[in-house]
């Protein structure tokens, strides 16, 4: 048992260094003894030298509760809160917003996450389809501060306002994860980039195909446009936008299924609301995972989205049959989830609520390790071997002198 008398109070959030994902330096609490005294306690339970202590609560059962407080998430970029619905563009062009859920799931277990999204398109006559470039989910293994000053950066574009490959931005045609590495959205692109309306020649160029090698108008001419699928596209180590090849007819190389969605109308009221269209919908994403992947620290799965269209007034809307689209992929153990949107030439209002939002599974943990420091050299002690400390990434971890007060919060998960 560690002899200590008087002990360092301090507390660390998990992954603080990452910010929303795991440190990949082991957090460190220092422990400072000075004569032969107590033990130092953690939520009441001694630590002890070499010991170790697990501070439980790593599933989501009280998930509920978590995710549906605006104070367990991380909101940048464009997102805007009101009440309880996260704004994540505001009828603008060229903005990308994010809400970050605080808690990483781990992807070794069976998990899942669902809420509602709103898109809406304002003026008479307008259609939701033209309301941005995306909105759905996003994973990735990317820390917070990589995710916020990213969202300002801007896509390259030719003279004529064109996006161009590679898509290292989140705006646009970067469906929100242009320029974060590794990372994964999943939801509605709601706008094809392959070259203009007479775009022929552009389309033959890599540079603009973006989404697709072609898309077939009237004219028998490539042309980019409104094109409402629900799609799975990924950012490969250096932030680029993994390009897709293929068509519409069913040959593109990403997993995709076109969407109609079922929208309504707003009737404008003067200084109270404007005329819209707006379509509403839950989508469900769910990883069920098959077993370990061939890298150390990864897991293969299948990735399962369902959408299933809503009513003006958030009931289902029975009349539209829920659409799925799945695959397998192998995805990093610990990673961040949360809903993003972005918006490029198209643009409208693209939200998130927060009222109907449920999550399953199990919180991503990591060891914080103890090390026991004599307090007149600063240095650690040999014969006393380092403790560990399991704990929620995002928990606040502390220790305190025995008698004090309890050390181990177990907080909202994440920062």
């Amino acid at each position: 048992m560690a002899n200590v008398k008087h002990l360092l109070k301090k507390s660390i959030t998990i992954g603080s260094s990452a910010l929303l994902l795991v440190s990949t330096l082991l957090p460190t609490l220092g422990i400072f003894p000075a004569q032969n005294v107590k033990a130092a306690t953690l939520g009441g339970q001694a630590l002890t030298s070499g010991g170790s202590f697990d501070t439980g609560d790593h599933n989501w059962s009280s998930g509920t509760s978590y995710i549906r407080n605006t104070a367990s998430w991380n909101t940048f970029g464009s997102t805007q809160i009101s009440g309880n619905w996260f704004n994540i563009t505001q009828n603008t062009a060229n903005q990308a917003g994010y809400a970050i859920f605080k808690g990483s799931l781990d992807l070794s277990q069976a998990t899942s996450i669902s809420g509602e999204f709103k898109i809406e398109s304002e003026g008479v006559g307008a259609n939701f389809k033209n309301a941005g470039d995306s909105t759905g989910f996003i994973l990735t293994p990317a820390g917070y501060n990589t995710i916020k000053t990213n969202s300002s950066k801007s896509a390259s574009v030719d003279s004529s306002g064109v996006a161009l490959s590679p898509i290292n931005a989140p705006r646009g045609a970067g469906l929100s994860i242009g320029g974060i590495p590794n990372s994964l959205f999943v939801g509605q692109d709601l706008y094809y980039n392959v070259g203009d309306l007479l775009g022929n020649l552009q389309a033959q160029n890599p540079l603009y195909a973006i989404d697709g090698s072609n898309q077939q108008n009237i004219l028998n001419q490539t042309a980019s446009g409104s094109s409402y699928q629900i799609a799975m596209r990924q950012t490969d180590a250096s932030g680029n936008l993994i390009l897709g090849t293929g068509d519409l007819n069913g040959t593109l190389s990403y997993p995709n299924i076109q969407y109609s969605g079922d929208s309504y109308t707003q009737v404008g009221i003067l200084g109270i609301q404007p005329y819209a269209n707006i379509e509403k919908e839950s989508q469900t994403l769910t990883w069920t995972p098959t077993g370990a992947g061939a890298t150390a620290g990864t897991y293969t799965g299948t990735l399962t989205l369902t959408v299933q269209a809503l009513k003006s007034d958030d009931s289902v809307n029975t009349s539209d049959k829920p659409v799925t689209l799945s695959t397998t992929l192998t995805l990093p153990q610990k990673m961040s989830v949360g809903v993003a949107g972005s918006t490029g030439s198209n643009y409208g209002d693209l939200s998130f609520s927060n009222n109907t939002s449920t999550i399953t599974g199990n919180r991503a943990t990591e060891p914080v390790m103890v090390n026991y420091i004599n307090a007149t050299t600063g240095k650690k002690i040999a014969s006393m071997s380092s403790s560990s400390i399991t704990a929620n990434i995002g928990d606040h971890i502390g220790l305190s002198q025995p008698g004090g007060v309890t050390a181990s919060q177990a907080g909202v998960p994440g920062l």
